[in-house]
């Protein structure tokens, strides 16, 4: 129901709480000319989850299907005449699989197919023989395969993403007969190639460390035939520094204003994610355009990944597993000192720390659990109680909330409103149907009954994001006048305070 709207029909959406019990999933086949469907009969109970459905010329129709906990996967190839199943390969994982929309992907001769895995610490592509028996790894260790990007089976090249800097993103390919993987692409930034049916022509997009970006048209063996040219306004660009800081190595940007004082002090303001399948820290400065609008305010605008983010080997995104809050936040909190320390212009002792979705969870614990060094915080959309959200997501990473009590109740908002001593604004969509507004509707009910002083500001009738163009202006300037008012502007500071 909306309450702004209250004449509106109500809209139900099922969503499977963590926990609780998920869609029942079942696959046929029917007859193109019709007739009766069969029904494709696997282990349900043991594999509850349908996970991918490949159905080419090709190759045969295959399945992958996942347990609950997502810790073992098992691909079948399915006779679609008898519904017969044959197992091509089964994948386990102590703490979780991640899965790789692009694969499997049949040869075009059917003989095998290309498999993604994480089996030994990293991503690696592998041919796989028509029967699911390991041909070879086609990509070399330590090449930082990010994904499969497409195959030209005429040629036998297979098209892949891959960098060993997790900020940035480039195209290589390799034979399916083995060798060297050759980079196509070397600008600094991110790159993807995206290709037709045919692959006989494929589309470059790009958008770089330079701030140039655009979109190539070229043949499959890489003449160029033309460039779409956007016809959008150029945004000024971020004045970004990029670091490798602290024992960790984490990968951290930071976005100064445009105009600084020399001499000065700036409050710091924390843009954070820190979850799992994103990262906050891209070489690209396109992505921080509005990370740069709130420097100009008077702050520096840091960002950090730390574990639990993706792109640095299985052990370091694992390292969340059965609690999503307490290694990231130690990381974020080493990251921002370590930052600190190479650049004396950042005033520690003012740090705001601001995320939406999963990063506004972030920030609202940054604010309960380390006002030592979080001194104001802005949570936009954030998920209080996981246990309240999805099955599949949050049971990933977390398990089932009767078997991982502990980890549940550490990760949970409410457990730790008690101890708000900081000021927070809490901003969330009351139609969100991504992370319920029920989520902030529980924070701010155990802060008011704690006796916690906060802001809140619901958005009526919106989801998880805001479209709208002028509600995003109103709504970053909120951001930035809270900030002011509880971190202060930037001040000169005297030679007794240096020393």
């Amino acid at each position: 129901l909306d309450p702004l709207h209250p004449q509106r029909e109500p809209n139900t959406w099922p969503y499977p709480r963590t926990g609780t019990k998920n869609a029942a999933v079942r696959l046929g086949v029917v007859p193109a000319a019709g007739g009766e469907s069969r029904w494709i009969v696997w282990d349900r109970e043991k594999y509850p989850y349908l996970a991918k459905v490949v159905w080419k010329d090709n190759g045969p129709l295959t399945i992958l299907v996942q347990n609950r906990l997502q810790t073992e996967e098992v691909l079948y190839a399915v006779d679609e005449n008898t519904g017969a199943l044959t197992e091509l390969l089964k994948e386990t994982d102590p703490a979780w699989i991640n899965l790789a929309a692009s694969c499997p992907r049949w040869l075009k001769d059917g003989s095998g197919f290309l498999w993604l895995t994480e089996r030994t610490g990293e991503w690696l592509l592998e041919l796989r023989s028509r029967q699911g028996k390991l041909i070879r790894p086609l990509t070399p260790k330590g090449i930082g395969l990010v994904d499969l990007a497409g195959v030209d089976d005429e040629r036998g090249l297979v098209y892949m993403t891959a960098s060993t800097d997790p900020t940035q993103t480039h195209v290589f390919s390799i034979s399916l007969a083995g060798g060297e993987p050759a980079k196509l692409t070397s600008d600094p930034g991110n790159h993807a190639f995206s290709f037709g049916r045919q692959v006989a022509a494929y589309l470059h997009s790009y958008n770089l460390a330079d701030g140039r970006t655009g979109t190539q048209i070229c043949r499959a063996g890489g003449e160029l035939v033309g460039e779409l040219k956007s016809v959008a306004e150029e945004p000024p660009l971020p004045k970004l520094e990029f670091l490798t800081v602290g024992q960790r190595a984490f990968r951290a940007a930071i976005v100064r204003p445009r105009s600084m004082s020399r001499g000065a002090r700036y409050p710091v303001i924390v843009h954070v994610y820190g979850g799992p399948h994103a990262l906050t820290v891209n070489s690209s400065p396109r992505g921080s355009v509005l990370q740069q609008w709130l420097a100009d305010q008077g702050f520096i605008v840091v960002s950090l990944d730390g574990r639990g983010t993706p792109r640095r080997g299985r052990e370091w995104e694992r390292a969340i597993k059965n609690n999503l809050i307490d290694i990231p936040l130690q990381d974020q909190v080493d990251g921002l000192k370590a930052l600190g320390e190479k650049n004396t212009e950042m005033d520690l002792g003012r740090v705001g720390i601001t995320g939406w979705s999963f990063g506004g969870y972030f920030s609202a614990m940054a604010a309960m659990r380390r006002p030592d060094i979080y001194k104001a915080a802005v949570a936009g959309a954030p998920v209080c109680d996981f246990r309240d959200y999805d099955t599949h997501y949050t049971e990933r990473y977390m398990g089932l909330p009767n078997e991982n009590q502990s980890g549940y109740e550490a990760s949970n908002v409410v457990t730790y409103c008690k101890d708000l001593s900081v000021p927070l604004l809490i901003i969330h969509g009351t139609a969100d149907d991504n992370v319920y507004f029920l989520h902030s509707l529980k924070m701010t009910e155990a802060l008011f009954r704690a006796g916690k002083k906060f802001e809140f500001l619901p958005l009526a009738g919106f989801t998880h994001m805001v479209p709208d163009p002028v509600v995003t202006i109103r709504l970053n300037s909120r951001v930035a006048a809270f900030f002011k008012q509880h971190l202060g502007e930037p001040r000169i500071v005297s030679e007794n305070e240096k020393q």
